[in-house]
Formats: structure tokens, sequence, C-alpha cells
């Protein structure tokens, strides 16, 4: 995500260079160029506009000729008054010389860092609205605190670790050196296996046209057994409830740190699989979230089929489940 960051920080850099430096070169002649007067002696009609070249003495008093920006009203013979830039390139001294680079570098200016501070305020709110999701939770009920390396409980200690190659999650080992759950990804879903073997379970998006973005949470057997679902999308707030009803945690996805609170009655499997699901919070929401370039196969089932197809058999991307509530 760090070079991701630097990317961003570089293009927006660019950005402001081009148009900044666009604009610039026209605010310093307006404001402090030497004024002087050219006279027009050639004008062009290219595709797009008329060009007019000009004759006039510099500052040096040397004669120079070249082109007139914002001159293509000129004509031949016509005495112009113009203003000269940092790299000695002529203006014309009127409004339409400068006004049209100024205006797009303000807009893009205004654009930029009106988004920059937006951005800003929704990350520290939602920071905020996390502190306090985790202050509010019941004091018999399991806290962790996850960002994209560890998992933490209430006091700081790690309860779970990511292992990843590259970027992708490869297995999530428990605290102290413990046992190591591989984690099998694919588009929109994951996996994980028992150290020694097996299935332990898996998570998967679901697909079934529902407004907002949602995961079936599958056991070993691929039964599913509880439902990830968006409960706020302002606050990105999500509950876990089992498939009868029964609330299991809930979390809220925040920029630096998630946290998730787990009921008392919460289920044991549900553990290292949500500690799975939000150690790669990012891609799986990324990838779960519909977007208008992104394929689908959707797969139907008997409304009152008691299996679905889990994370072992769906297919990857393309497949769709049914909801379990239906």
């Amino acid at each position: 995500m760090r070079s991701k960051r630097v990317l961003a920080i570089g293009l927006i850099g660019v950005l402001l260079l081009v148009f900044n430096g666009f604009a610039a070169p026209a605010v310093w002649a307006f404001t402090v160029g030497h004024r002087t007067e050219a006279q027009i002696v050639d004008c062009t009609r290219g595709t797009k506009q008329r060009t007019c070249e000009g004759v006039w003495t510099t500052a040096d008093g040397d004669l120079r000729r070249d082109t007139v920006r914002s001159g293509s009203g000129g004509r031949v013979g016509e005495q112009v008054a113009i203003r000269i830039g940092p790299f000695g390139e002529a203006y014309r001294d009127i409004v339409a010389g400068w006004g049209n680079r100024v205006f797009f570098a303000v807009v893009v200016d205004v654009s930029v860092v009106g988004s920059l501070l937006f951005m800003a305020l929704m990350s520290l709110r939602a920071r905020r609205r996390a502190v306090e999701f985790a202050d509010a939770a019941a004091g018999d009920e399991v806290l962790w605190r996850v960002d994209e390396h560890t998992v933490t409980d209430r006091s700081g200690k790690r309860v779970w670790s990511a292992q990843r190659v590259g970027r992708r999650l490869d297995a999530v080992r428990a605290a102290d050196g413990g046992a190591a759950y591989p984690v099998h990804s694919s588009e929109g879903a994951l996996r994980m296996d028992h150290p020694a073997g097996g299935s332990v379970g898996g998570i998967q998006v679901r697909r079934d046209g529902g407004k907002r973005l949602s995961f079936t949470v599958f056991d070993g057997d691929d039964v599913p057994f509880a439902v990830i679902a968006n409960v706020s999308v302002l606050d990105s707030r999500w509950a876990v409830t089992s498939t009868a009803r029964v609330r299991c945690a809930e979390f809220v996805v925040a920029p630096g740190h998630h946290r998730i609170v787990f009921a008392p009655t919460a289920p044991a499997l549900l553990s290292p699989l949500m500690a799975a699901f939000l150690l790669d919070c990012r891609r799986m929401l990324l990838e779960g979230t519909p977007g208008p370039f992104q394929r689908r196969r959707v797969v139907s089932t008997p409304s009152d089929s008691p299996r679905q197809p889990g994370p072992r058999h769906a297919g990857g991307a393309n497949r769709v489940t049914q909801s379990i509530w239906s």
C-alpha cells in the first residue's frame, strides 16, 4: 500500500505542476514582466486556432521575432501591447492572454486541495468512530485491533499475525509462534486450511443482487453458518450474524486499524476466519464490490437447498451464492 500512496502523491504533484506551470509564466508576465509593443508581421491559421508572430524590442534594446500568445485577433501591420514572460515569450496585454491559464490552474488547485481536505476529514472521522466503537465494547466481549500485519487484543497482545508472499495473504499464524493456517485466495473469496491438513472453512462474497455488500461464511464442510453484512456505509460498520440470526460479531473498517468485537456466544470457528478476512480486508472488499467492468456468472440453486457451494467449489470470481436467508 505504501507504493500506491507514493504513486498517488506523485500523480497529484505532476498534475499540480503541469497546470500551475502552464499558468505561472503568464501570471509572472502580467505582474512584473516588461511591457512593450509588438508589430504583427505574420498570421497563419492552424487546425485549431489562428497564430500570429510579431516583432518587438526587448528590455536590452534587441529586436526579437516570435509568437505573440493570445494574439490571434491581431492583423498584419497592427501594433499591439505585449508583456514579456520570464523566458522571453510575449503575451498580448489583454485579460484573455492570462485569464484562461489562471482559470484552469485555479480550478485544478481548488479541486485537488478540496479533495485532499475532504479525504482527510473523512479519514479522521472514520478513525474517531472506530475508537468510539471499541470504547463501547462490553467487558465480556472479545475486542481485536487489526492492521495489515497483526491482530491484537485489548491489552495489545498479539493474537494472530499475517504471513504474506508479496502482497498476497499466504497464511495466518497464531500468537506466540503458534501454528500457521494456510490461506488460499480467489476473487472475492478466501479459504483457510488446518496446519495439519483439512479445511477450516472459508468466506465468499454474496452476489445475490442485494444493495449492500455481504459475504457468506462456510465451515470446513462448505456449509454456510454465518453472514457478514454491511450495516452502515457511512461508518463502514459491519455485522456478523449466524444463520439462526444470532449476532456473533461486529466490526468497523477504518484507516490504519480495524476493530472487531465478538459476542460471548460467537462460535470458535469464527475467530481464525475473521482474522484472515480482516487481515485481507482491502482485497476482499475491493474484489467483492460490484463494478461496471466486473464479469459475473450466476449459479442458481434451489431455494430449499440446505447446502451452498462454498469457497472450495465456487470457481473464483464468476460464481454467485444464493442468500442463505432466502
